[in-house]
């Protein structure tokens, strides 16, 4: 069993890994559909390409978030989440998308 001081360490250095990878992901996405929608496409269209990219750049992050409770529960021995099942990524999908507040 891990030291409490080092297991708060490890949740901290983990989340803080999580959060600088969606930051990256939320950029590269910005800049990438920056690019892509250039002045050659009409406004509308382009805000609406800009729109429905951003959703899945929101997924993607929704899916390391999910990636990294698995992983602090799993593998790192950080505690768990009551009520879900350990075994089921779709679970903590779900559970950081509708349940924690925004």
């Amino acid at each position: 069993m891990m030291n409490e001081h080092v297991s708060h360490l490890m949740a901290l250095a983990i989340s803080g890994i999580i959060v600088t990878v969606c930051v990256v992901l939320h950029y590269e996405a910005l800049r990438f559909l920056s690019r892509t929608v250039g002045v050659h496409v009409h406004k509308r269209i382009g805000v609406l390409v800009v729109m429905l990219g951003l959703l899945v750049a929101h997924i993607m992050e929704i899916i390391v978030f999910a990636l990294g409770y698995k992983t602090m529960q799993l593998h790192a021995g950080l505690g768990h989440i009551t009520g879900l099942n350990e075994n089921n990524f779709l679970n903590s999908f779900i559970f950081h998308r509708w349940f924690l507040p925004r």
